[in-house]
């Protein structure tokens, strides 16, 4: 019944209808239904996420917690996560030590992402509540983040994301209690708050080094007048905060980096604090990644691998009746249209409407754009197509959808003609005329034709997010979820009964093949990838060989190394060399039976 109630309202005050709560007594004052959505959200996200937990895990997670497993113990610091396999690797060990059981650590990671994605879910509410000011709106954009693919699967997956937004939410949380605050008058603000905020804003640059973009919200909040108090107060609020931030940060870097990996040289240090950076891969090639990669990491944030490239949304109605998925290819095809006009829609609007957020809501504005902007604009020139980044921005993004729907719009002619001329660049640039038309007539007919905007807007995200969370449910989260679609994962598991201490697999490609670091993660296995062995001496390979042996293990080699193996191939191409040559480094070795498993043999290479 409350259940019920509760649905009743949300989609009476979504659509601006008078409630009438059957309340007679004028001295009874209407059920805030509303004072539940936390306790009911939260289990119901955790029952949802913990329900389809991914068999698809994203490649870091892996090698994660194949270094937890089996890793020395310099490298569980990464330093763009510095302490995130050292976190996890003492909770592995802790809970081993505890049970006295064999627990993986890849799926100890899962599991903390799925209650600390859950609880991040009534986090977002929080935040987004207070910077909407209405919560049926504010409960739509949520839940089209909290049932979006990207903050969803890794939700379920094992990695770092999840754990380093929780710890940026716990600080974003502190800093709007003091800036906009339950009520007009603002509670003062006191140097704890700062000490907190730069604090927990530490332990998630700690997670995710990126998210040192966030000093920007507490700098504009303090610049801007957003903190209540004197500029001499503010002031002293700003070194409070900094130093609360850079200490643990610097402390942790220059420990771990000087005292446990050794950097001693400045050089090395700095080089080594800036790994990905130094990646031309990561950068841009060309100015014009930024519109459509930009755009693409946007649309993924929401949807299971829907993108804006040449025919992606094409659809072959003569296939889809051989392969009996006539549903899911109209659902894509009609949907993904519907999506994309919405969402880039949207994404215009938002920006075209800042001076109107700043008019309206002042103190959130300073908030929302100063926590939005620099994540956004980094993202233009580093991996601009990436979706998991986006994750960090969720809050301001949703309530910027949210606040469209509370003010009224209106069209200028400059406002149509460069939209239109944008529209038109970008989508017929990618050879999607059709989607460039469609687009063209969606924004026209809403800010046209549509005599009340607000309520048709709060219609259509209450559309976007069932479809959203259907579409996602569908195409990605529950096939990626069963075992049976994911055969690295079900290989990994197949092998654990054959593998014990000591041994070392020999697996097929580099960093282009996962399923070796799942092995790795789920067995009692070593790896060592095809491409590392070739590069080491002949005196350190056959050394490895010895210890292993010494350890009461075998060195086994996986049945895909062999020569004429696409694996072996592109990684002969990666080195430079032959795949003769690559593969010379195993043949100098005798090989002896091992075990089979479905069919393939994992030989044993003994020295001769």
């Amino acid at each position: 019944m409350l259940f019920y109630e509760l649905c009743s309202i949300l989609w009476i005050k979504l659509l601006n209808i008078p409630y009438n709560s059957g309340v007679t007594n004028a001295d009874k004052k209407p059920r805030d239904l509303y004072r539940w959505i936390p306790w009911v959200l939260v289990p119901a996200v955790f029952i949802i996420y913990a329900s389809h937990p991914t068999r698809k895990f994203y490649f870091d997670g892996v090698v994660f917690a194949s270094i937890i497993e089996h890793g020395p113990f310099e490298a569980l610091f990464n330093p763009h996560h510095l302490l995130y396999t050292w976190l996890f690797s003492a909770i592995h060990a802790l809970l081993e030590k505890i049970t006295g059981a064999d627990i993986k650590a890849l799926y100890i990671m899962q599991w903390a992402n799925i209650a600390l994605g859950s609880a991040g879910v009534g986090l977002i509410w929080k935040l987004v509540y207070r910077l909407v000011r209405d919560r049926g709106l504010a409960l739509v954009v949520v839940l089209l983040g909290c049932f979006s693919f990207t903050y969803w699967h890794y939700s379920t997956d094992a990695d770092v994301y999840i754990i380093s937004t929780v710890f940026l939410l716990i600080a974003a949380d502190r800093l709007v209690n003091i800036t906009i605050g339950d009520r007009p008058e603002n509670r003062p603000p006191v140097a704890r708050d700062f000490i907190f905020i730069g604090f927990f804003q530490a332990m998630s640059v700690l997670f995710h080094q990126l998210n040192i973009f966030w000093t920007a919200a507490v700098i504009g909040c303090l610049v801007f007048g957003t903190v209540p108090g004197t500029g001499n107060e503010r002031w002293k609020f700003w070194w409070i905060y900094l130093m609360s931030f850079a200490i643990p940060v610097a402390m942790a870097y220059f420990g771990i980096g000087i005292f446990v990996l050794k950097h001693t040289d400045p050089n090395s240090f700095i080089f080594w604090i800036t790994e990905y950076g130094h990646e031309s891969k990561y950068w841009i090639s060309s100015w014009k990644d930024i519109p459509i990669g930009t755009l693409n990491g946007y649309l993924m944030v929401f949807f299971h691998r829907l993108s804006i490239t040449h025919g992606i949304l094409e659809y072959d109605i003569g296939l889809a009746m051989e392969q009996g998925r006539i549903f899911k290819g109209l659902l894509k095809k009609v949907f993904g249209y519907y999506s994309l006009g919405f969402l880039f829609f949207m994404y215009i609007a938002s920006l075209y409407n800042v001076k109107k957020y700043a008019r309206q809501f002042p103190k959130r504005a300073v908030l929302v754009f100063s926590w939005l902007a620099p994540y956004v604009l980094f993202q233009f020139f580093f991996m601009p197509m990436n979706y998991f980044y986006k994750i960090f921005v969720f809050v301001p993004l949703l309530t910027v959808f949210a606040w469209y729907g509370q003010i009224t719009v209106t069209s200028e002619k400059k406002w149509l003609k460069w939209s239109l001329f944008a529209l038109f660049v970008i989508f017929t640039a990618t050879e999607e005329p059709l989607l460039a038309i469609l687009v063209t007539i969606f924004i026209l007919v809403f800010e046209f034709l549509t005599p009340r905007k607000n309520e048709i807007y709060r219609q259509g995200l209450i559309i976007l997010m069932i479809f959203l969370g259907l579409y996602n449910y569908i195409a990605g989260i529950a096939p990626e979820s069963r075992l049976k679609n994911n055969p690295e994962v079900l290989h990994a598991i197949e092998l654990q009964p054959y593998f014990k201490e000591g041994d070392l697999l020999i697996f097929e490609g580099g960093y282009d093949y996962p399923d070796g670091w799942i092995i790795s993660a789920l067995t009692r296995a070593k790896v060592i990838n095809l491409e590392e062995f070739y590069e080491t001496t002949q005196d350190e390979r056959d050394g490895l060989i010895i210890m292993h042996e010494n350890q009461g293990g075998n060195v086994y080699i996986h049945p895909n190394v062999f020569l004429g193996s696409e694996q072996v191939l592109d990684c002969a191409a990666e080195l430079g060399v032959t795949p003769e040559e690559l593969m010379s480094v195993i043949g100098r070795y005798d090989r002896f039976d091992g075990f089979v498993l479905n069919g393939q043999e994992f030989e044993i290479l003994k020295i001769p």
